[in-house]
């Protein structure tokens, strides 16, 4: 079995990014109907039961027996459309990818309700393991449709907008490569990655495509991630990603979103406040 070279010690760290994630979904995309967070038998401490807008997900509820466990977050991405109750428009994101200025639905799907496919104008190959998943599955594209298309990357590590209907019919298209990939325990340089699912809808017109300026950036909503290397970040762009647990991480998202969020157990901390040095103290919720 081959391990996956990007098991690394900043992979088991944590700044809290899904609370911070959760916080910017109800600061800036209040419109988002429901939350799936998809984990392998595990519910942060902090989440709240209570919210009825939030539905934990184990890897067991749409991935196949024979591909349990896996380590390979491509191998669950071929699966996310069986996720039960997902609706016909959804969002993807990473637990570490945040909203940083408000979204609207349309800043994710077009008039006719497609999603937007926001690709770089170039292929910057890094010879990574990722960059190596996107080139195949170009491969694979190509090969079993016949035609030549122009290779783009990713625009961003962030949100993606898929329509669930699309997504299986790539998957049918593509079964046995999606069928291979999910019986990979770790990543593979030949895993099918889901910007397949992007191609598709490109090429059969169901999605609108919007090509990324030199800068990286969609004029139109600041389409960008900075990975949190900006201290402006959020001012400027519409998404942020802190997929780098670096120092002072954690205090610039706690910075970012202060403020506690429905999807959290209320901490209730006590603060003092003495007056003239002979009134009583006086416990006061934080909110």
């Amino acid at each position: 079995m081959q391990q996956d070279k990007n098991i690394i010690p900043e992979r088991f760290e944590t700044v809290d990014e899904l609370k911070y994630l959760l916080r910017s979904v109800e600061m800036y995309a209040p419109w988002i109907n429901h939350i799936f967070i998809v984990t392998d038998n595990q519910k942060p401490k902090w989440l709240n039961p209570k919210n009825e807008k939030v539905t934990i997900v184990d890897h067991t509820e749409f991935m196949p027996a024979n591909t349990l466990p896996t380590f390979n977050s491509v191998a669950l991405e071929a699966y996310l459309y069986k996720i039960p109750n997902l609706s016909e428009h959804f969002l993807y994101a990473n637990d570490d990818t945040m909203f940083s200025r408000p979204v609207k639905p349309q800043d994710f799907f077009d008039k006719n309700g497609n999603p937007i496919v926001r690709l770089r104008a170039d292929f910057p190959f890094c010879g990574n393991n990722h960059a190596k998943q996107v080139l195949h599955s170009y491969d694979v594209f190509e090969q079993k449709q016949n035609i030549k298309i122009a290779r783009r990357y990713h625009s961003h590590h962030n949100v993606d907008a898929y329509c669930k209907s699309y997504y299986i019919d790539t998957f049918n298209m593509f079964k046995e490569e999606f069928k291979r990939t999910g019986k990979h325990r770790f990543r593979e340089d030949t895993d099918i990655q889901r910007i397949i699912v992007s191609i598709v809808d490109v090429v059969k017109k169901r999605a609108l495509l919007k090509i990324l300026d030199k800068d990286n950036t969609d004029s139109d909503v600041l389409w960008n991630d900075n990975c949190c290397r900006r201290t402006d970040a959020p001012a400027r762009t519409a998404l942020i990603c802190a997929n780098r647990p670096t120092k002072g991480i954690h205090a610039y998202l706690q910075y970012h979103y202060p403020y506690q969020s429905s999807f959290e157990v209320q901490q209730r901390t006590k603060a003092t406040y003495k007056l003239f040095g002979f009134i009583p103290l006086l416990s006061v919720e934080e909110m």
